[in-house]
């Protein structure tokens, strides 16, 4: 299935429904204009029920490959312009069935779209993957030979994000698949993973990185971490 991308085009408020006939709202709604999330036709963290429930047949429609919806409704074939059926405040989505994301070195033209990344300014262009889905870049990952004085002859995946809206589509893998490409050959590769940041090390883990039982933290103590290496050839899907 496609990845479809669903972004926020227009926000509308009827005020005077609202006071008229509508109890008071905590939270009436928690999305922003331009807020885009990524779907392969699971409903994406932060989008309320009420609005999946509307969007969600056009991504499946054509997240496996419909077009054309109502007889050419769309100038884009593969989108879809989808409203929430929010009385007092409906939103506009826009959405649209995306190819899958390229995987491309990081140049030094991209530093306009790396402003919603951390870290990303860190990234040299020739040590650095960014992925790109739909023409934005949406994840990013830096490598180099690795800094620890015992891992010499060893890689080191020193940093990877990916936005939030484009969390578990598989993006995070393909950018290490990319990076191991010029990490190795080598003794093997190192990452240094937030100690309590559990989905982290188990998304290293899922690739097959293990704890060696090292540990650092910052200057001030905080923010330890602790080291993974990955050393079994046997896993890789492709040949050194």
């Amino acid at each position: 299935m496609k990845i479809c991308r669903l972004s926020v085009k227009r926000m509308a408020n009827y005020a005077g429904l609202s006071a008229q006939y509508e109890n008071p709202q905590p939270h009436p709604c928690d999305l922003a204009l331009g807020q885009v999330f990524y779907t392969r036709g699971r409903q994406p963290a932060g989008l309320c029920d009420s609005a999946w429930a509307t969007l969600s047949p056009f991504v499946m429609a054509l997240g496996n490959g419909a077009a054309g919806l109502y007889d050419g409704w769309m100038k884009d074939p593969a989108s879809a312009m989808v409203s929430c059926n929010d009385g007092f405040r409906p939103v506009s989505f826009l959405v649209e069935a995306l190819e899958e994301p390229l995987i491309r070195p990081l140049e030094p033209e991209d530093a306009g779209q790396m402003e919603d990344l951390p870290f990303a300014a860190w990234q040299s262009p020739g040590m650095a993957f960014v992925a790109a889905l739909g023409g934005r870049i949406v994840g990013f990952c830096g490598y180099g030979p690795s800094r620890d004085e015992d891992k010499k002859g060893f890689g080191e995946i020193d940093s990877i994000y990916i936005l939030k809206g484009a969390q578990g589509l598989g993006i995070g893998k393909r950018l290490l698949d990319a990076a191991f490409r010029e990490l190795l050959p080598g003794l093997g590769v190192t990452v240094w993973a937030p100690k309590e940041n559990r989905s982290a090390i188990e998304f290293f883990e899922n690739y097959g990185f293990q704890a060696d039982g090292a540990e650092k933290s910052n200057h001030s103590g905080k923010d330890a971490a602790i080291r993974m290496v990955w050393n079994s050839r046997e896993d890789l899907p492709w040949p050194i």
